[in-house]
């Protein structure tokens, strides 16, 4: 594959995994329902939902879980006058870890290299009201890092826990090496050690996933973490979110309401600077298929993006 060294260094600059395809080729696509689509186009903006109040939350209990687990599934840490042993201070607060709760806040929006998966259509539309829409993966990107966000591939299972245990491993080293200020004690010390693991295992926290989701070949728009939230007009290419505070807004969940923020994707091509995100638009399984393609082409010209819609290959069982 070729690289631009005129660009700075990208997360598609490397193969993709076996078994899946690379983002350069597909995009990566976002699945949603018709409300989900209109409300996308209308706003210029997807919207990212705070982790905590989806399925998904369980991925923070399971990077600090998995964290602890590593103090004695690692053999540079556990074994007899390993690092546990020297340093039982950050030991203790990792361990500590797995039964405390996160409580700032990451928003994130989800996407896949799969443009067609059935399991994808159940899990994030309803029946007869399901579309996609793929995105350019590097300008996506480029527009994730001008606002201060990350485009992420998730990792699963044992990938995962490998790098949640080099994370680990990390932070004893920084210790063992003297990277911290004695000032304070050997629990000043230590505490100053989790934090900066704690910092850096919440960073990635929201790309690390059960091996049971492995199939969805999941991709993710991540928001800087955000320790408080604020109510302003959502951010643009001029004015980034880089002082921690996010503009909330809300929905209805199934049993509760659920905080998100929006990430602006831009003017349609033909307006403004930027090169469009949107590659293209399908119509789901539906009873109607030709109607919904007919009227998906049309919404999408009249929200300036002529020529990108059209229809999903997986049959209709109602």
């Amino acid at each position: 594959m070729m690289v631009d060294v005129n660009e700075p260094p990208s997360v598609f600059d490397y193969p993709a995994n076996p078994g899946t395809q690379h983002p350069d080729e597909v995009g990566l696509t976002h699945y949603t329902t018709g409300p989900g689509l209109i409300g996308i186009f209308d706003s210029k903006a997807i919207w990212a939902s705070d982790l905590r109040h989806l399925n998904d939350s369980s991925e923070f209990t399971f990077t600090f879980k998995t964290a602890a687990y590593s103090l004695q599934s690692t053999p540079a840490l556990y074994q007899p006058g390993g690092w546990v042993e020297k340093y039982p201070g950050l030991a203790d607060r990792i361990r500590r870890s797995a039964d405390q709760a996160w409580t700032g806040s990451v928003f994130v929006t989800s996407f896949s290299t799969k443009q067609s998966d059935l399991s994808q259509f159940r899990g994030y539309t309803t029946p007869g009201n399901a579309y996609t829409i793929t995105f350019h993966a590097r300008e996506l990107e480029r527009r994730a890092k001008s606002l201060g966000w990350r485009l992420e591939r998730v990792w699963y299972g044992t990938d995962a826990s490998e790098r949640i245990a080099e994370l680990v491993i990390g932070a004893f080293a920084k210790l063992d090496n003297g990277d911290y200020s004695t000032h304070g004690g050997e629990d000043a010390v230590s505490e100053a050690a989790w934090q900066d693991l704690f910092l850096g295992l919440a960073m990635v926290a929201p790309t690390f996933k059960d091996a049971a989701f492995a199939d969805e070949h999941e991709w993710r728009l991540i928001s800087p973490p955000s320790y408080f939230w604020s109510l302003p007009e959502p951010p643009t290419d001029t004015a980034p979110m880089t002082d921690q505070r996010l503009p909330v807004l809300w929905r209805a969940g199934p049993t509760f309401l659920i905080p998100y923020t929006k990430f602006p994707i831009g003017d349609p091509p033909g307006f403004g600077k930027d090169s469009s995100l949107v590659k293209f638009c399908a119509v789901g399984p539906g009873p109607h298929m030709v109607f919904a393609t007919s009227s998906l082409l049309n919404f999408m010209t009249s929200m300036g993006y002529p020529s990108v819609a059209g229809q999903n290959g997986i049959p209709y069982r109602g």
